[in-house]
């Protein structure tokens, strides 16, 4: 009887295990591109990226989990490898992210993975989380920040990766679970590029505005002993300030006092016969809506 493995979703992506098609249809080019794999230990001879798909689809069988193809909703493309990888003499497991270079640029690395988080600590049960990455390379360090993670420890990763250190980033279930404004900063940070993309103005002050808000509420009171709260140190001598941790309620009340605020402000407007104001406002009550399932 064969296997049934998991299908993940996000707003723009399905995340599916592997398959046979996705060798020609963007698996041989991604992995044979020398600059995509310049930190990866460089571009593979297409009977090597073959091998490589080969083993990710065999981790699905030995271990349960396994990266994912990431397929684009609105084109049906296949856009590149992201998910859990933990095989023999790694340090630690990962959750990793390659995208096609035509992929790029889209915070599709971020969304992928973020489902790929809630995949392992929840279904999965694994206590932490690892990214293995270059230390020079600043996207994929960006792109683990955005994700909560802090750079744990320089490894060495197997042979035929181990001619330099690389930095594992990472973080805990627990620190996951209660990071939920990070989460949501990074969902809606997502959406603000797509909407300025698109141009679409009404959004883009919204998310902007909400952005604000959690950010607003993470700050640390003038008052308090800073030592109480997170730091999160990145390695390079620089920090972010100290903040506070909110909660998934402690979100979801910053989000409906948001739309609460707005609705009764256009009520005020539209009392004041300035309709076009009021409806603006209540355009971004109801975007504010659509992030309250989270």
């Amino acid at each position: 009887m064969s296997p049934t493995y998991p299908t993940l979703e996000t707003d723009r992506l399905i995340l599916r295990v592997p398959v046979q098609a996705d060798f020609d249809a963007g698996w041989a080019e991604l992995h044979g591109d020398a600059q995509s794999m310049r930190w990866l230990g460089g571009a593979m001879l297409r009977s090597i990226a073959w091998r490589s798909l080969a083993q990710v689809v065999g981790s699905w069988g030995l271990r349960g989990f396994g990266p994912f193809s990431v397929i684009e909703k609105a084109s049906g493309r296949w856009v590149g490898r992201v998910g859990p990888w933990e095989p023999e003499g790694w340090p630690a497991p990962e959750v990793g992210w390659m995208l096609h270079r035509s992929a790029e640029g889209q915070g599709y690395a971020t969304e992928a993975a973020q489902a790929c988080l809630t995949f392992v600590f929840q279904d999965q049960g694994w206590t932490r989380v690892t990214h293995m990455i270059h230390p020079e390379n600043l996207g994929s360090q960006a792109v683990a920040r955005r994700l909560g993670g802090r750079l744990l420890e320089e490894v060495r990763l197997p042979a035929p990766f181990d001619d330099h250190p690389t930095g594992m980033w990472g973080q805990t279930a627990a620190d996951w679970a209660a990071d939920a404004a990070g989460r949501m900063k990074a969902r809606l940070r997502i959406d603000l590029k797509a909407a300025m993309r698109d141009r679409a103005t009404g959004q883009v002050r919204g998310l902007r505005a909400l952005i604000a808000a959690l950010d607003n509420a993470e700050a640390v009171p003038a008052q308090a002993r800073h030592d109480r709260y997170v730091v999160h140190a990145f390695g390079d001598g620089s920090a972010e300030v100290p903040r506070r941790v909110l909660t998934a309620q402690a979100v979801e009340d910053v989000l409906r006092g948001e739309a609460a605020a707005r609705r009764a402000d256009a009520a005020d407007l539209s009392a004041l016969g300035k309709v076009v104001e009021a409806d603006a406002l209540l355009a971004e009550a109801v975007l504010i809506d659509g992030y309250l399932e989270f």
